[in-house]
């Protein structure tokens, strides 16, 4: 990696500061530097909307919850026949 001599000073709003950390945590990067070099690397930048993200995890945790409730009566009610040979 070449030297890091060249220092970026940017102002953001406090909803853009907030996102920025998310997509730090997101990507897992340890610093804020680590993921603008990611971006400028990759020339890809992403908008993630997070509260949509968790919207869609707890209905998906829903029907989870559903199923298992569905093989737990079928389980409960289910009777076992045995056929006797002879």
């Amino acid at each position: 990696m070449s030297k890091l001599t060249k220092k970026l000073d940017v102002r953001i709003t406090e909803d853009e500061y907030r996102e920025v950390h998310k997509q730090r945590d997101c990507f897992r990067f340890t610093t804020l530097s680590d993921l603008m070099r990611g971006h400028i690397e990759t020339g890809i930048c992403y908008r993630i909307d997070f509260d949509k993200l968790s919207e869609v995890a707890k209905e998906i945790s829903i029907i989870g919850d559903k199923i298992n409730q569905i093989a737990a009566t079928v389980n409960s009610t289910l009777q076992i026949k045995t056929i006797n040979k002879g």
